[in-house]
């Protein structure tokens, strides 16, 4: 999952540097000001959710690789929950830097010009975000609501592709203060029972890897192609002239065929993948194995009347993705269907409008000072059987999932004590920024045990001069960058 999140956020940085230094037609009728806060919404958003898809993957991955390999270690748990505890601390900070620079970025635009759906249109999100139709909305607001909502749709994208992430989550007895920051993960409740066999459990944990892997990969190619689409347009609108519609048009087409073409090979791979011998109907949708049964409604809400073989589950994990970024577009870049259809190309999907999930509600707050706690989309109760807890693990889960810490239009501390980033990202100057892996000793607090899938590996990360990770100290397997 790591390669392709590597590759969405080079392409999202690319993009962004692109917009922001080279001046386009655009600039003069919409204004610089109104552009830059645009795409920093949308290239922060992607890189947000390009990181939290990879650390929750791997986070819950090595839940499951204890759950279906090693059940009777505790220790392997207990690992696995220091992973999770250290992600989801991660993804809370990134959260708040994000929110934190679409406020700088954003406050050069006036109110009017982010919020009227002629401008940038973001007055759409007031359903989710009140403070945003309030006449105290501001860059600030806006920041810490567009955190919260792609935090939100990074939950349930990780949910569609692993559905037992929750319980993963619950089992691996994660602190109540980091599963309460997943308000929007749901747990479908579960033992934290595995396949019971050696090949099945290895088996099962493949198929939930190469799943997140490729969703996330799918995911993110949706989100930066349809970006690219809304750049072309915005370039060309304000240009006019019809050979300007026609270019925006082809490079369009261009992408929305890249984005069709990722949503095949998604389900090309989950088939190769998950459609083994060794994994029979119960193990892919049973409880104890991958669990897909959990998704029968939403599937059934896409099309998918019955999950009864791998390609039944690949069709509706993968329509259910599409819906799910889909929506995170439209969220993200307000405007995104009306300037789609200014040039005759369509971006819905017939089973998504049946379905529309709604937008994630992080309930951000009128205040001058705005907070996003994130509430579940649904109500998520984890309430399933009961099993014999490991140690430091409530044997019950808890009822009702509550929105987590409240994400502020601030860096944290430990955030802003960093060296800040320069305007034009700059490999060397030991500072990581969009577009980089590392710089120097800047690792973003990763290390070989979270970067590397499996066994809890030890060793050291080293950067390279082009800012990639070398991961040759790394004694583990599967090491990928986030």
């Amino acid at each position: 999952m790591g390669s392709s999140s590597r590759v969405a956020l080079r392409s999202v940085a690319s993009l962004v540097t692109v917009l922001l230094l080279v001046p386009h037609p655009a600039a003069a009728a919409l204004g610089r000001a109104a552009l830059r806060c645009q795409y920093a919404v949308a290239s922060g958003a992607g890189a947000l959710l390009a990181r939290q898809l990879s650390d929750l993957g791997r986070c819950v991955g090595a839940a499951a690789a204890c759950v279906e390999m090693r059940p009777r270690d505790p220790a392997c748990l207990a690992s696995a929950r220091v992973r999770c505890e250290r992600a989801i601390a991660r993804i809370g900070r990134r959260g708040d830097v994000l929110a934190a620079r679409i406020g700088a970025r954003c406050a050069a635009a006036p109110a009017d010009v982010l919020l009227e759906g002629e401008a940038l249109g973001f007055a759409a999100l007031a359903r989710v975000c009140p403070a945003l139709a309030t006449g105290r909305a501001d860059a600030r607001v806006l920041g810490a609501c567009v955190s919260g909502i792609v935090r939100c749709r990074g939950e349930r994208l990780l949910a569609t592709a692993i559905p037992r992430a929750g319980e993963l989550v619950r089992i691996a007895a994660v602190g109540a203060a980091a599963r309460a920051a997943l308000a929007c993960l749901p747990d479908h409740g579960g033992t934290g029972d595995g396949a019971r066999t050696d090949d099945a459990g290895t088996a099962v944990v493949g198929c939930m890897h190469a799943i997140a892997r490729v969703s996330a990969r799918v995911s993110l190619r949706t989100f930066v192609n349809a970006g690219a689409c809304v750049r072309a347009i915005r370039a060309c609108d304000e240009a006019g002239g019809a050979a300007c519609g026609g270019d925006a048009r082809a490079a369009c087409a261009a992408a929305l065929a890249r984005i069709a073409g990722a949503e095949v090979a998604f389900r090309r791979a989950v088939i190769a993948r998950c459609g083994s011998g060794t994994l029979d109907g119960s193990l892919l949708t049973g409880a104890d194995g991958a669990g897909f049964a959990a998704l029968a409604s939403e599937c059934r809400a896409t099309g998918v009347e019955a999950l009864a073989r791998v390609d039944d589950i690949a069709e509706c994990v993968g329509r259910r993705q599409t819906c799910e970024a889909r929506e995170l577009v439209r969220e993200t870049m307000p405007r995104a269907d009306a300037l789609f259809a200014g040039v005759g190309v369509e971006f819905a999907r017939p089973y998504c409008d049946a379905s529309r999930p709604p937008t994630p509600s992080p309930a951000a707050s009128a205040s001058r000072t705005p907070a996003a706690p994130r509430t579940p989309l649904a109500t998520s109760t984890a309430t399933g059987p009961t099993r014999t807890a490991l140690p430091g693990e409530t044997a019950t889960p808890t009822a009702t999932m509550t929105a987590g810490p409240q994400p502020t239009a601030t860096p944290t501390a430990k955030a802003t004590a960093k060296p800040q980033p320069t305007a034009t990202p700059f490999c060397g100057n030991g500072v990581l920024e969009d577009g980089e892996e590392c710089d120097g000793a800047d690792f973003d607090g990763d290390t070989c045990d979270d970067l590397c899938f499996e066994s809890s590996p030890t060793g050291t990360l080293a950067c390279t001069r082009r800012c990639t990770i070398d991961f040759s100290g790394c004694k583990g397997v599967d090491c990928e960058a986030p």
